[in-house]
């Protein structure tokens, strides 16, 4: 069954240090895999792994992955060595420039990286908070695909019903077909028997003519391959494996045998109403086909 690009999932879980953390991913359009990480300094080293994970299991779509700890209130401390370090540059600058008046906010060297820092945590807790982490993202990973599985699955009803009004605008063409190219046919006979009656033409370059003409609204090739690419979207529509892309393929195919079919049908009448239709219906496809992985 197909399945949808778009999808949205969220697990929360206690933090074992206190607090709580929260898994976000957002899933949108994109023409190939796009993992995008915000995460937290503690958890920085994960996302390797976030990333391996992803990518096992989607193909296609531009992931936002968002991992936040809301932790209770603990202790914070200065970084004496960062702190002496950030001190001695600042005498090695004042040194440098002997006349300029450095002034320093406290403030500023508050919230510079590093400066401050929390009580060192418990090794095995700081592996539990990892682990809790994984097992959340692993479960907002399954929300996500089953979401994007739902919503593929009301995109392909979808596609198929417009699929079917397609088809019935091709077999509405198909049947005016032989009364129009009898009516081009009779059209062209009478006009060419008036030339033959003033201009004293021969019967061969009339024979020539309606042939031209059958050639030219000769449309078996289109036709038939218009219905070997519905038979095909029918098929990929059923197919387990991602699809975004080969419909996609197949329906620009089908949009470039439908204006062949318009050029060629010209010739015998007004066929513009139903071949813009399908046109129409193949752009409507096209367009949610590219919600599709």
């Amino acid at each position: 069954m197909p399945a949808s690009m778009t999808a949205f999932a969220r697990v929360e879980r206690p933090d074992p240090r206190g607090g709580l953390i929260r898994v976000e991913l957002r899933s949108c359009n994109h023409r190939f895999l796009s993992v995008i990480c915000n995460l937290p300094p503690d958890l920085r080293l994960l996302e390797t792994e976030l990333r391996r994970r992803i990518a096992a299991r989607l193909t296609r779509g531009r992931i936002d992955t968002s991992l936040s700890l809301a932790e209770e209130e603990r202790k914070e401390t200065l970084d004496e060595r960062t702190l002496a370090r950030l001190a001695h540059s600042v005498e090695q600058v004042a040194r440098a420039f002997p006349t300029a008046r450095l002034q320093i906010d406290p403030l500023a060297v508050l919230n510079r990286p590093g400066i401050r820092t929390t009580a060192p945590g418990d090794d095995a807790l700081e592996k539990k908070l990892h682990s809790v982490v994984l097992e959340s993202f692993e479960e907002a990973l399954g929300s996500l695909l089953a979401e994007r599985r739902r919503e593929g699955a009301l995109l392909g009803t979808f596609l198929r019903e417009r699929l079917v009004r397609l088809r019935a605008l091709l077999e509405q063409i198909e049947q005016r077909i032989p009364t129009a190219l009898d009516s081009a046919r009779t059209r062209l006979h009478h006009q060419l028997r008036e030339l033959e009656q003033q201009e004293g033409l021969s019967e061969q370059p009339r024979e020539q003519a309606l042939l031209l003409l059958s050639q030219k609204s000769n449309v078996g090739e289109e036709l038939d391959r218009l219905r070997t690419h519905f038979a095909r979207i029918d098929e990929l529509l059923e197919a387990a494996e991602p699809i975004g892309k080969h419909l996609d393929f197949l329906l620009q195919e089908t949009q470039r045998e439908l204006n062949t079919l318009g050029m060629k049908l010209a010739h015998l009448g007004d066929f513009s109403d139903p071949v813009v239709k399908a046109k129409v219906r193949t752009e409507q496809l096209r367009e949610q086909s590219c919600n599709l992985e």
